[in-house]
């Protein structure tokens, strides 16, 4: 796979003094998909944390992909 694509900064903090990129894009996509996944009761109770880390980059990566196209999210 070539080189992810985060698309910047989704959290940035910027002053006259300080620069704090905060999480990807990539990482706050997968962190809410991570959240459904892991707080849906129709979740599997013998899915693996690498699984539901796994199925949260997918859905980080497959949101961007679309939002790349110029799909509505």
């Amino acid at each position: 796979m070539s080189e992810q694509d985060n698309s910047g900064a989704a959290y940035p903090c910027v002053t006259e003094d300080y620069l704090q990129d905060g999480l990807t894009k990539r990482e706050a996509f997968a962190m809410a998909a991570m959240q459904g996944i892991a707080g849906n009761p129709s979740t599997p109770i013998a899915t693996t944390a690498d699984k539901v880390a796994k199925m949260a980059a997918n859905v980080a990566d497959a949101l961007l992909a679309e939002l790349a196209k110029g799909g509505a999210a």
